[in-house]
């Protein structure tokens, strides 16, 4: 869930200057490609398989967050 929201919201407030932010996709990427980069990055650098039921978080996620943003 942290990596969904992280990329739907972006890190705005770093706990440490030394970490940085980065920008919100909430706007820029679709439900589908948000599942592409976040199961890329899960293959690529956990070497693990994508996490079961990502797609339908990020849709679950997407909309209890639409609200916030």
């Amino acid at each position: 869930d942290n990596m969904i929201h992280i990329v739907l919201n972006g890190v705005q407030s770093p706990a440490s200057d030394k970490l940085g932010y980065m920008p919100a996709f909430r706007y820029n990427m679709n439900d589908q490609q948000i599942v592409a980069l976040l199961s890329y990055l899960r293959e690529d650098f956990a070497k693990q398989p994508a996490w079961p039921g990502l797609a339908e978080r990020v849709k679950q996620i997407r909309l209890e967050t639409e609200k916030d943003n």
